[in-house]
């Protein structure tokens, strides 16, 4: 079992694991230690959501023998195969048309004779997301000719000048261009001036998509709605 240095608190100054202190009166200086005997990725571990084209930094802990590390991931993921030296690794979310949902991370931990000495990769997957609707979703109901309010998470890193919305009534089998937001920004997050369709009864395999378009047209973000929502006629 090792124990692993993380971080100096009340110095003047740090340089590495040395911490500069100027003594004029009582000081209070601490150093945070952990024990590890195993190699554990601390971020990302799962779940996160990273923004398209931002930089995360991904960390982890090793024992003190380790002196070299193999940082992986899937592509599209913003890692490839790297090495480093360090317990932590700075990474650029790339820039993609839509999320990427299956990322993580694997580290594999080598001793001084080239030897593995541990991993570590986490069970569940993080994001990197370029554009999200966030409403409606599956619990959602709204009422035909009545305002449907529509909401998404954009990457602010995403280079985006208009946004496109489409709604569906059969499960994107068919997509309605929705009409009104050709002056909204992409940042905007939220349109509510959506007047959803009059339905003769309930329709309830209903979808958005939306399409973010850069300064030349290009498709620059899209996504479809999880799930599905659901339409119901004025009673």
């Amino acid at each position: 079992m090792d124990l692993f240095f993380r971080v100096w608190d009340g110095c003047d100054s740090v340089n590495g694991n040395v911490c500069e202190v100027s003594m004029h009166s009582d000081r209070r200086v601490t150093a945070d230690f952990r024990v590890t005997s195993n190699v554990n990725l601390l971020f990302p571990t799962g779940g996160e959501i990273i923004p398209a084209g931002s930089q995360y930094t991904v960390a982890w802990d090793a024992p003190l023998n380790a002196i070299r590390f193999r940082l992986s991931g899937p592509k599209g993921c913003g890692i490839g195969t790297r090495f480093f030296t360090d317990i932590s690794a700075t990474c650029d979310a790339p820039l993609l048309q839509k999320n990427k949902n299956n990322c993580f991370m694997k580290v594999i931990a080598y001793d001084s004779r080239n030897k593995k000495i541990g991993y570590d990769t986490p069970d569940s997957k993080f994001t990197i997301e370029v554009v999200t609707i966030t409403s409606p979703n599956e619990e959602t109901v709204c009422t035909g000719g009545q305002i449907c309010p529509i909401n998404w998470n954009k990457s602010v890193y995403v280079p985006a000048t208009s946004i496109e919305l489409y709604y569906s009534l059969k499960n994107g089998a068919k997509w309605s261009r929705i009409p009104g937001i050709e002056k909204l920004s992409p940042d905007a997050g939220t349109f509510n001036g959506w007047i959803a369709p009059n339905v003769s009864k309930p329709s309830t395999k209903c979808k958005l998509r939306i399409i973010l378009r850069d300064s030349e047209g290009k498709i620059v973000g899209r996504h479809i709605s999880v799930g599905t929502f659901t339409i119901q006629p004025v009673f």
